[in-house]
């Protein structure tokens, strides 16, 4: 067998894993790591930045839109940053929500991550799922060791476009 073969033996259990969780079938998780992996998951298109230049958004297939928003609901609801009340944006929110708790102080410091989604790299999220932590993030409900590296390995996989995490999807 290749290396590639015994690879996808190795991790089934973490796919039936990973599809009871996400209440998928095992058929159609195992088809969309299959397209991630062959470069079809994705389809990239350029939109205007108000301040000029292109932003790249890469928006995932149906199938891996499906399977990435219930990995959200199902798996990465239960990992919050400790931040989460003090951070707005994608999460929920808004900058009206974030400054009004401030409106009192004398100064405040309103912060935009540029280029926040291609920072992100796929070691980041590969570190922070088995470890349970990255350098800038500290998390309350997983414990250390709370997901294989199998397990890991798909779910970064399943969250990542070119070993980044993609502006465009869930």
């Amino acid at each position: 067998k290749s290396e590639l073969e015994r690879r996808k033996q190795r991790e089934i259990p973490s796919l039936i894993w990973l599809a009871k969780e996400i209440k998928v079938g095992r058929a159609k998780l195992a088809e969309a790591l299959e397209q991630v992996r062959n470069g079809n998951a994705y389809r990239i298109r350029y939109e205007q930045k108000p301040s000029g230049g292109k932003r790249e958004i890469c928006a995932p297939n149906e199938l891996l839109r499906k399977i990435q928003r219930k990995i959200n609901k199902y798996i990465l609801r239960f990992l919050l940053p400790k931040s989460q009340g003090n951070v707005f944006g994608f999460s929920g929110g808004s900058i009206v929500d974030a400054i009004k708790p401030h409106l009192k102080n004398r100064t405040m410091l309103c912060v935009d991550f540029k280029d926040a989604f291609p920072t992100v790299t796929a070691g980041h999220i590969l570190d922070f799922l088995i470890m349970g932590r990255i350098a800038w993030m500290s998390v309350r409900k997983i414990k250390y060791g709370r997901f294989s590296w199998y397990a890991a390995m798909i779910l970064t996989e399943l969250s990542t476009y070119q070993e980044r995490l993609p502006q465009g999807a869930p």
